[in-house]
């Protein structure tokens, strides 16, 4: 069955396609008030910081992750008014 552009279009399974973003996502559901460096979050959700860079940016695109650079260092955090995170 061939996949329809709905379905390949859908957050969901733009999110849930890559290992990295789920453990991303576990670890911004459990600390959603949690401010991280890019090192720590890599490190909460056991992936390589290169892994976290690769998907930060789909993460961040879904509005489910916020990023802070007014900090010296960027800081991540769930983004709590994301529709995505509240459904979840």
């Amino acid at each position: 069955m061939a996949q329809t552009d709905i379905t390949r279009d859908s957050p969901f399974v733009r999110l849930l396609k890559r290992r990295g973003r789920v453990e991303i996502l576990d670890v911004l559901l459990r600390l959603p008030a949690t401010d991280f460096t890019a090192k720590q979050l890599s490190n909460a959700a056991g992936i390589e910081a290169s892994t976290f860079h690769r998907n930060k940016d789909v993460l961040i695109e879904l509005g489910i992750m916020d990023v802070n650079k007014l900090s010296p260092t960027d800081k991540y955090s769930a983004n709590t008014d994301s529709e995505i995170l509240q459904t979840l």
